[in-house]
Order: C-alpha cells, then sequence, then structure tokens
C-alpha cells in the first residue's frame, strides 16, 4: 500500500472516530504524557509530624462530634495556591 493511500486512510479514521467523540490515544501521547514533568502549580511540603498527623488525630476527637454525613473523618491535601475562595 502506497503511503498516500495509508495518510488517506489513516485521515478517514481520525475522522470516523472524531465524529463519535472518540480520540485515538497515539495521536495525543505525548501531550497527555510527557516525557518530562510539566509543572503548573507550586511545589508545597507538609509535615506528617507537625501539620498531618496532629489534624488527623484532632479529627477523631469527641469534642468535634460526629459527622453525620461521613462515615470516617478523611482530611485532604490542596495547595494554598489552589485554593477557591
Amino acid at each position: 500500500m502506497s503511503d498516500s493511500l495509508q495518510t488517506k486512510k489513516r485521515e478517514a479514521y481520525y475522522k470516523r472516530m472524531a465524529d463519535r467523540g472518540l480520540t485515538p490515544l497515539w495521536t495525543i501521547m505525548a501531550d497527555a504524557v510527557p516525557h518530562e514533568p510539566i509543572p503548573d502549580c507550586d511545589p508545597v511540603f507538609w509535615s506528617f509530624a507537625d501539620d498531618i498527623r496532629p489534624a488527623l488525630l484532632e479529627a477523631g476527637e469527641p469534642h468535634l462530634g460526629r459527622i453525620s454525613t461521613a462515615p470516617r473523618a478523611d482530611l485532604e491535601q490542596s495547595s494554598p495556591a489552589a485554593r477557591h475562595h
């Protein structure tokens, strides 16, 4: 099969996939998973001993009462720069 015929068949395939809302992963893989990290936020450091552990222990203390909508007390780490006010 000639290169131009292969190219036409491949382009037709890509069009059929796009019409279905699909994208062949190999066409975007380099952007989706770059060889080097491309950070878009500032790094944040949490000390388990100073920040995380005390907060987790406090979350389980009786004075806070039972959080009726939560099956357990969990904490999520979020970057201060990414917080929405």
